[in-house]
């Protein structure tokens, strides 16, 4: 496995800000990317290029980074 010391998931993350319980009663619901982006009310690019996952993962950090509510 990889060491978390040295890597950062925003999607982990994101299920924590989102908060929707995981049904097996593992922490948080992991969402897919485009869904959170959706969710969150992020425009999504049109294809799974690596770029675009890149610029929406961004995107959606900066949206829980600002996020005011």
């Amino acid at each position: 496995p990889l060491d978390d010391r040295y890597f950062f998931c925003v999607m982990k993350l994101y299920a924590a800000f989102y908060g929707m319980p995981d049904p097996r009663g593992r922490g948080y619901k992991l969402h897919k990317l485009e869904a959170a982006g959706a969710m969150s009310g992020i425009p999504l690019p049109n294809s799974h290029r690596a770029v675009d996952d890149a610029l929406l993962t961004a995107v959606l950090f900066k949206y829980i980074a600002d996020y005011q509510g």
